[in-house]
């Protein structure tokens, strides 16, 4: 759940529409012939520098085609591998009804990477659905991340027949095209092939110029652009606008990049100072709309001058059909920024900040924070990120995040608390506990210790401790820690929630932990994190097998929200693969509610897979319960060698925690070689009271056959459950029975 608005109208409208085609575009029927989706090739791959008219030939390729479409105008904000399949899969539900339902299940887990089931659920949808899709991917040059790259490859190495996926690219993607050639999957479309014929270039000026170019002007373009459709274009501006039309054609000279910067220059010399200003002030953003273009130009005008701007042709684009927001042509663009700061030095910051406040004021983060770093301010940088990382966080965009965090300021880095919990967040749920360590420190002014630091530092060391497998330490300090008044709020009240719950769950305070883990689990699921939802559903599950409540265990499994969760009872099968390590705890506690079932088969199974996901980001105290329960899960099918192995990597971890708790203590004397005789690990009157657990006595009676009070007899008990372990009479006849405490 996000409180930002960048996944909702703003970005939808704009990112999630084909361009409606220009005034003045031509058909390219040798191309459309060509590229009949009929042909049946499940990828169409366009790939030719910015200005060739890759767009305008998807859009008559596509619109050609009577069937559903899903068109995604992608920028680099879009290398966030969740924010990118959560955009194309809502918009593919948008054409075609509950088509990725099931994959937007898989993709909201709260994994930064994506997981596997969501290309495969969204392909068998298409499958099962039979509907033709079309999906275009424009501007897909500007993708750098390697699983986005990697999900995609899939997902067209299954798309059923009837997915037709249009890519258009300045680059080409790191696809292995040789062999969907020799497959037939794919037809490549090169600059080229874009290049226009002399016929179809008449045609264009024709219809730009509104009459048949002058003698010798068609030849001596097409022998200066080469067919270039965006300098084609631009020249017919410039031919309206000049006498000699010839000389200007001649003047053209040098690569394609500095003849649309000479003929782009002619055009905007040749407008009028108001609307030129303005064309070089709105150059920087990346889609216009009449009242972004106000803000940022601080000009009532600036609505009329869109207008105008619109009405004469001037590389600007729509992005959606009813024309609120447009887009500047690249090139065009990129010429205008460079006459912005040649003209008016230092003009360009101002507008960034602008535009980078317009946006933060409606929630629209993204770009909020794209403006922002562009503009190098570096206080506006800090106010956005400190503010929008949370929700973009808790909304599964860690990737994002972290590029934030790494355009701030050393000095933000230091001093702002919000920021350094950012940094101590993404920090801990990586692993690095010492660059947390050395965060909090910097952020405290020096040593951190247990002494009541302020707010989000207090939260943050309280995690960290907790992680280090500190776990009186960490007690203390979230004892002291109010989240109520901190910013971000509900982020703050459900971790420390969560960890006050699993803290006092390691240190066996069984009543008051469980009560806890299920108010955990109720913020879980109103933040929306499905990462913290399998964490605390786990423990839940491990507090309920521990005292042996096999009806808790079943409620806890049978939550709708938890059992579609990957190691959930009714997700599909787990994919070790870049999973979180919240979801391993999840299925370590279902492994040890199958070795109390004697399920040992389907224990060993589930503890195997949760071990192999837990190394990366789990505290101490966790990877050591997942290390213990697998252990345990192996000796009890016969893998001795593999136990063996496991108890011995839980012992590591347990020998790097300063104070594991009772719990884990118990649990690691089950299966240490060395374990306690019964006389050393309880008392004569402590074995005594264990074998009286084993019966149908009540608590009245042992007391009675033991001749002392019910008050004496509850202090033993608290004593045996503490050295145990464990919570509850049941767990405790258990657990002695696996130790060989009762004769």
């Amino acid at each position: 759940m996000s409180s930002g608005r960048d996944h909702s109208e703003v970005d939808f409208v704009t990112k999630a529409q084909p361009p409606p085609p220009g005034a003045a575009t031509i058909r390219r029927e040798r191309l459309l012939d060509r590229l009949a989706l009929v042909a049946g090739r499940t990828l169409t791959l366009v790939v030719a520098p910015a200005g060739w008219g890759k767009s305008t030939l998807a859009c008559h390729l596509v619109g050609a085609a009577d069937v559903p479409l899903v068109w995604l105008s992608l920028d680099r904000g879009d290398n966030d591998p969740r924010r990118f399949w959560r955009c194309l899969l809502s918009t593919a539900s948008s054409a075609i009804p509950d088509v990725a339902t099931a994959a937007l299940r898989y993709l909201e887990l709260g994994d930064p990477q994506v997981p596997r089931e969501v290309v495969s659920s969204f392909a068998n949808s298409l499958a099962d659905v039979g509907k033709p899709l079309v999906l275009v991917l424009d501007d897909y040059h500007v993708i750098f991340h390697p699983d986005i790259h990697a999900t995609l490859r899939s997902l067209i190495d299954r798309a059923p027949a009837t997915l037709f996926v249009v890519v258009l690219s300045r680059t080409r993607p790191p696809w292995p095209l040789p062999r969907w050639h020799v497959h037939e999957k794919v037809v490549v479309v090169q600059a080229r092939d874009l290049a226009f014929t002399p016929v179809e270039a008449a045609e264009l000026l024709a219809a730009l110029l509104g009459e048949e170019p002058a003698d010798g002007v068609l030849e001596l373009l097409m022998s200066k652009t080469d067919g270039w459709p965006a300098a084609l274009k631009l020249a017919a501006f410039g031919v309206r606008e000049t006498c000699d039309a010839e000389e200007l054609v001649r003047g053209l000279s040098g690569g394609h990049r500095e003849i649309f910067g000479f003929l782009a220059q002619e055009v905007i010399l040749g407008l009028a100072p108001p609307l030129r200003t303005f064309l070089l002030e709105t150059s920087m953003l990346s889609r216009l709309s009449a009242d972004v273009c106000t803000a940022v130009t601080d000009d009532e005008a600036s609505r009329d001058l869109l207008a105008d701007a619109i009405d004469h042709g001037l590389f600007i684009s729509p992005l959606d059909r009813a024309g609120t927001w447009w887009s500047y042509h690249f090139l065009f663009a990129d010429v205008l920024r460079r006459e912005l700061r040649r003209l008016m030095p230092g003009r360009e910051r101002e507008l960034l900040v602008r535009a980078s406040r317009w946006h933060f004021a409606r929630g629209e983060f993204i770009d909020a924070a794209n403006y922002a770093i562009s503009s190098g301010e570096p206080d506006l940088i800090t106010e956005v990120v400190a503010t929008a990382w949370a929700p973009t966080y808790s909304d599964g965009d860690q990737v994002t995040v972290v590029r934030w965090l790494d355009a701030l300021p050393d000095h933000a880095r230091r001093v702002n608390t919000r920021i350094g919990a950012a940094r101590t967040l993404s920090m801990l749920d990586s692993g690095d506990f010492a660059g947390a360590e050395t965060v909090l420190r910097e952020l405290s002014g020096g040593a951190v210790s247990t002494d009541r630091p302020a707010g989000l530092v207090s939260l943050f060391t309280g995690f960290l401790r907790f992680k280090e497998g500190s776990l009186d330490d960490a007690r203390e300090i979230l004892s002291l820690t109010d989240p109520a008044g901190m910013e971000p709020r509900m982020l703050s009240i459900s971790l420390h929630t969560t960890l006050t719950s699993v803290v006092r769950f390691w240190l066996g305070e069984g009543t008051s932990a469980e009560l806890l883990l299920s108010e955990a689990q109720r913020l879980a699921v109103e933040v929306g994190s499905a990462q913290g939802l399998a964490y605390v559903a786990g423990h839940r599950l491990w507090a309920a097998a521990e005292r042996g409540d096999e009806a808790a265990c079943r409620d806890v499994l049978a939550d709708p929200d938890v059992a579609v969760l990957p190691g959930g009872s009714r997700a599909d099968d787990f994919d070790v693969t870049g999973t979180h390590f919240a979801f391993g705890i999840l299925l370590s506690a279902r492994a040890r509610l199958a070795l109390h079932d004697g399920s040992a088969e389907e224990a060993w199974q589930l503890a195997r897979d949760a071990s192999q996901v837990v190394h990366l980001g789990a505290g101490r105290p966790d990877l050591a319960g997942v290390l213990l329960t697998a252990a345990l899960a192996a000796k009890a099918v016969g893998e001795k060698e593999e136990s063996d192995r496991l108890a011995a990597e839980a012992e590591a971890v347990l020998d790097a925690c300063s104070e594991p708790g009772p719990i884990l203590t118990a649990w690691r004397g089950r299966l240490h070689p060395d374990r306690p005789t019964r006389t050393r690990l309880l008392t004569e009157r402590e074995l005594a009271v264990v074998e009286l657990l084993d019966s149908s006595m009540t608590q009245r009676q042992i007391a009675a056959a033991l001749y002392v009070s019910v008050n004496t007899l509850k202090s033993h008990l608290l004593s045996v459950y503490r050295k145990l372990g464990v919570t509850s009479r049941v767990a405790a006849v258990r657990c002695a029975r696996e130790m060989d405490l009762l004769g």
